[in-house]
């Protein structure tokens, strides 16, 4: 699986990622856009993908390596979700049913307890259940579709309709 290391050498960055890693309770946020198709220069049809799925897995291992005896629980809606080898037996699946809203499924992983919370998309359903979930202790580890960056992604979060407590 891909480390930071493999992608930049920017001694900045790999300090924020070691602080996130070994950071507590909280949500982190990985903020990008999904690869879209999109019309390059010469007409050709193409992917713009940011990179974002990449540095959520990057950081997933990252939380996992700086305390090696936590589990964590993904929340997704693939059951067949592939996981690496050696983190099988430390990332255990909760699947988020048909039935289910996303919130719930994000709430009744929370009510497990683990030691990290992975959510593989937070959207307007999820995004309250997840910064719930922060504020009540766990570490909670998600990603966002979308352009923006920094404090912005917390107003983006605000027109999701998550409540201004829960980003305080």
């Amino acid at each position: 699986m891909l480390k930071l290391d493999d992608l930049t050498h920017l001694p900045q960055v790999e300090g924020l990622v070691a602080e996130i890693a070994a950071g507590g309770p909280g949500l982190v946020v990985v903020a990008g856009l999904d690869p879209r198709t999109a019309v390059l220069p010469r007409g050709e049809a193409g992917l713009l993908p940011s990179g974002r799925a990449t540095i959520w897995r990057i950081l997933q291992r990252e939380m996992l390596d700086a305390r090696p005896r936590q589990q964590a629980l993904l929340v997704t809606s693939d059951p067949t979700q592939r996981l690496p080898r050696d983190l099988r037996r430390r990332v255990h699946i909760a699947p988020w049913l048909p039935s289910q809203s996303h919130a719930e499924a994000v709430a009744e992983a929370a009510a497990r307890g683990p030691d990290l919370l992975l959510v593989e998309r937070l959207d307007a359903g999820s995004a309250p259940a997840a910064l719930q979930a922060a504020a009540g202790g766990l570490r909670v580890l998600t990603q966002i579709d979308t352009v923006f960056r920094g404090a912005e992604v917390a107003r983006h979060l605000l027109d999701l309709g998550v409540s201004r407590e829960l980003l305080a």
